[in-house]
C-alpha cells in the first residue's frame, strides 16, 4: 500500500547526531519548531584521557560574573560529540570550526567555543535562525500554506482510508465475498465491498466526494481496487495475528489443538489452534513430518514449546497414540502439555 506521508522520521530529532548529511526543509522546520534540547543531569562518557564534556560550557560567563545561556550549544548522547544549532541547520561552509561535524575534543573544548560564537558565519545563520523562529511562530513562512494544503490532504485521505478499513473489517468479520464481476464503482454486479461503499457514501460526504472524483475521472489512486483490498486484508490480518501472539506470550501459558483434513483437492491440510487459526499444508500424515511441522510453526511464532501446558487431537492413531502419536512425542519434551482428546471427534465416534 503506497500511502504517502509528509514525513516520517523514525529516530528522535532531538538529538543532532540523528540529523542527516543534508536536512530537507520540512525536517528543518520541525526541528526548529521543537527548537535546541540541552542535555542536563548526564552522566557524560569519559574518554581516555578522563575528559569529557560538561553542562557547564553551556552557559557563559559575562564581565560581571552572571551566565549568559549559549542555547546554540547541543550535545548528542548518540555521537557523543557538541555541535552548533545554527551552523547544523544554516551554514553552507563544509567545516564551520568543527560545530557542523560535531566536536568531542574536551581538552580545547572551550577556546574553541570562544572562537566559535564571535565568527561571522556563526553569527549569520544564528539571525536566520532567529528569524525563521519568529516567521513560524507568527505563522508568516512561505511555507506555510503549503504545509496546510499538505495536512488538509492528509487528513481527506486518512478519512478515507479509515471508511475502506472499516467496510473491509466488516465483511471480513462475517467471512462475506468481497468482489463481483466488475471493479467499478456504480456498476451492476461489482461485489459486496464497493456496494457497501455506494452504500455509506449517500450518507457521508467526504467518501460521496471521494467517489464522485473517482467518477469524473479527477483522480486515479482511489484505493478501491481489488488489488488494495488484498493488501489492506493481509496488513489487517498481520495486525490481528500479531497482537493475538502478543497476548499469548503476556499470558506465558498456553493450548493447542491440531488436526488433519484433504481439502477440495484433496490435498491434506494441517489446522494449528493457539487462540488463532492457522493452516498449513502438509506432504502426508507420518507422524514425524506432522510434528516437526508444529514445532517449526511454533518457532515462526516465537513461542516456546515448554509453556505449552494443554494438547488436543483428533482420535487418528498419528495423533493419539499412546506410544508413537504426536501426543506422546510432545510429551517426551514438554511433560507438562497434558493431552485431552477433543470432545467433538470422541462424540462423533459414539454416535
Amino acid at each position: 500500500m503506497n500511502v504517502n506521508t509528509v514525513c516520517c522520521y523514525s529516530e528522535d530529532i532531538e538529538d543532532p547526531g540523528n540529523w542527516p548529511n543534508i536536512i530537507l526543509k520540512t525536517m528543518k522546520l520541525k526541528i526548529i519548531k521543537k527548537g535546541p534540547v540541552q542535555i542536563r543531569k548526564f552522566k557524560f562518557p569519559k574518554n581516555e584521557e578522563n575528559r569529557c564534556f560538561s553542562e557547564n560550557y553551556y552557559n557563559k560567563l559575562m564581565s560581571n560574573g552572571g551566565p549568559i545561556n549559549r542555547s546554540w550549544l547541543v550535545y548528542s548522547i548518540k555521537k557523543d560529540r557538541v555541535y552548533c544549532f545554527s551552523c547544523r541547520l544554516f551554514a553552507n561552509t563544509i567545516n564551520l570550526f568543527g560545530f557542523i561535524d560535531g566536536i568531542n575534543d574536551w581538552k580545547h573544548l572551550g577556546d574553541r567555543i570562544k572562537t566559535h560564537e564571535f565568527k561571522k558565519d556563526h553569527l549569520k545563520t544564528m539571525k536566520q535562525w532567529m528569524d525563521l523562529s519568529l516567521n513560524l511562530e507568527n505563522c508568516h513562512t512561505l511555507h506555510h500554506d503549503l504545509q496546510n494544503q499538505i495536512l488538509t490532504e492528509k487528513d481527506r485521505w486518512t478519512t478515507v482510508l479509515k471508511r475502506i478499513i472499516a467496510c473491509i473489517l466488516y465483511l471480513a468479520s462475517q467471512n462475506d465475498s468481497f468482489r463481483g464481476k466488475h471493479c467499478t464503482i456504480y456498476s451492476n454486479q461489482n461485489g459486496k465491498f464497493l456496494k457497501l461503499i455506494e452504500m455509506l457514501a449517500s450518507f457521508d460526504n467526504q467518501l460521496a466526494e471521494h467517489l464522485r472524483n473517482i467518477k469524473n475521472k479527477e483522480i486515479h489512486q482511489h484505493y478501491l481496487g481489488p488489488r488494495i483490498q488484498t493488501e489492506l486484508i493481509n496488513l489487517i490480518g498481520n495486525k490481528i495475528r500479531m497482537e493475538i501472539i502478543s497476548r499469548i506470550k503476556h499470558a506465558k501459558y498456553y493450548t493447542i489443538m491440531l488436526d488433519i483434513t484433504p481439502d477440495i483437492s484433496n490435498k491434506e491440510k494441517l489446522s494449528l489452534i493457539i487462540r488463532i487459526l492457522h493452516i498449513k499444508k502438509v506432504n502426508n500424515k507420518r507422524v514425524v513430518e506432522i510434528q516437526e511441522c508444529f514445532e517449526t510453526r511454533l518457532g515462526s511464532l516465537s513461542l516456546c514449546l515448554s509453556n505449552c501446558r494443554g494438547q488436543a487431537y483428533d482420535n487418528g492413531a498419528n495423533m493419539v497414540g499412546h506410544k508413537q502419536g504426536v501426543q506422546a512425542r510432545i510429551l517426551e519434551e514438554n511433560p507438562r502439555a497434558l493431552f485431552l482428546p477433543c470432545c467433538a471427534h470422541s462424540l462423533n465416534l459414539l454416535l
